[in-house]
């Protein structure tokens, strides 16, 4: 046995290169540098609607936990380890400074942009997508989104309960996706805004193109109730020939290399709402909704352009709507558009350009709005915590001696200036 282990190491000691053959190899062969660690992108936080529920980026511990930060599941999370059963805890708050003056005179300033918590994730199968958030900055507070989303496969999928309506790419974002501190006051006007209903959509042709239909009650985001034969139809097409853009809009501070990209939609609506006036009930202590007879019916069409390429993005979204108060009164149309352009200096330190238009009533002479806005933004860490600076100047023309009707004026006739310092965080 001794003599057999013996002759097993003389012979690995013969086999060995000696010091002198390492030291000619040594010479012989090229240096070998050490590889560059691989940066992972800044993932992207889900936001309401979102289909991107696993994000990429994660190291390979995550899979193995079950609670913690995990920003490929989007955030701080419990979950089982099959993911059937999820649960995301999140936040979007942001608070600004900003100071208002309209023809000299100063006005109100709210201190919060937004201010909602949210709980969302799966339940009983990885499919099936819930999503809760609350929107704390109002008095009362209230339900912001709460829907059960039906991914039943990536060309089809529905979505039931009270949701973003999908009129408008823009307004589709959330509050950590946009490059202003607020979504432009046009979008805001021309949105839908949030109902209650279901929401059929899809991405086939592998992101190529995508579309948004839905059918909702007519009830606004406090009203609980559905008033009987209110309603908004709805639907928005995207197409996207070189593959879908990036969740944000702004991709250079996202990626390490920002791809071509540019996409249409074309978007329409058709509703009919009759107003209800709330009232509180001093027996229960609850607000009860009733009807008030006033109805309003809609029809409207838009359409958007984006544009993405290397530090540029650039944003076009144009609306028609005609109204009619069904009361007697002239139906009239209303006209917006706005446009935005962001220029990425550095890796997160963002200008931004954005102009507004808009005419109330194509009826009514000298009643248009003008506004201008100047970004600076510094993404302090994307999608989770971003500094914002933006100078914003407005022109309402002076409609005096025109019947303005049911038109209403954003501001008065004049000038307004608006100086925004935000911080948000978001998580």
């Amino acid at each position: 046995m001794t003599a057999t282990r013996t002759m097993g190491l003389l012979a690995l000691c013969l086999a060995l290169p000696t010091s002198d053959a390492l030291a000619q190899a040594a010479k012989e062969s090229p240096p070998v540098e050490a590889p560059e660690k691989a940066v992972p992108p800044q993932p992207e936080l889900p936001v309401a609607g979102s289909r991107t529920h696993e994000l990429p980026g994660a190291p390979e511990e995550e899979e193995k936990a079950t609670a913690g930060w995990m920003p490929k599941k989007g955030g701080f999370v419990l979950r089982a380890p099959d993911d059937n059963y999820l649960l995301r805890l999140g936040l979007q708050t942001a608070y600004k400074y900003e100071p208002r003056f309209e023809n000299g005179q100063a006005e109100s300033r709210a201190a919060f942009f937004v201010l909602r918590p949210i709980f969302a994730g799966n339940l009983y199968e990885k499919w099936i997508h819930f999503w809760t958030s609350l929107e704390l900055r109002a008095d009362p507070p209230y339900v912001l989104d709460t829907y059960v989303d039906f991914e039943f496969m990536k060309e089809f999928g529905l979505r039931v309960g009270q949701q973003y309506t999908p009129w408008s790419r823009h307004e589709s974002r959330g509050p950590q996706q946009i490059l202003f501190p607020d979504w432009d006051f046009v979008a805001d006007l021309f949105w839908t805004g949030r109902d209650k209903g279901l929401t059929a959509y899809g991405l086939p042709w592998k992101g190529i193109f995508e579309y948004y239909v839905g059918l909702y009650s007519g009830s606004p985001l406090r009203q609980f109730t559905s008033i009987p034969g209110n309603y908004v139809l709805e639907t928005r097409l995207t197409l996207s020939p070189l593959g879908p853009p990036d969740a944000t809009e702004y991709p250079y501070s996202m990626e390490d290399s920002v791809p071509l990209r540019y996409s249409f939609s074309l978007q329409a609506y058709s509703s009919k709402v009759q107003i209800s006036e709330a009232n509180l009930n001093p027996a229960s202590g609850l607000f009860e909704f009733t009807a008030t007879g006033q109805t309003t019916r809609n029809l409207a069409g838009g359409a958007d352009f984006y544009l993405q390429a290397d530090r540029f993005t650039f944003t076009v979204e144009a609306y028609l709507r005609n109204t009619d108060l069904l009361d007697g009164t002239p139906a009239f149309n209303e006209l917006g558009a706005w446009a935005q352009l962001g220029v990425s200096l550095q890796k997160r330190l963002i200008l931004g350009l954005r102009g507004s238009y808009l005419d109330p009533s194509t009826l009514v002479a000298n009643d248009q709005l003008f506004v201008v806005e100047g970004l600076l933004s510094w993404l302090v860490d994307p999608t989770h915590l971003h500094l914002q600076l933006r100078y914003a100047y407005g022109h309402q023309q002076n409609p005096a001696g025109e019947n303005l009707g049911p038109v209403t004026l954003t501001i008065g006739p004049g000038n307004a200036q608006i100086l925004t310092l935000q911080v948000g965080a978001f998580y």
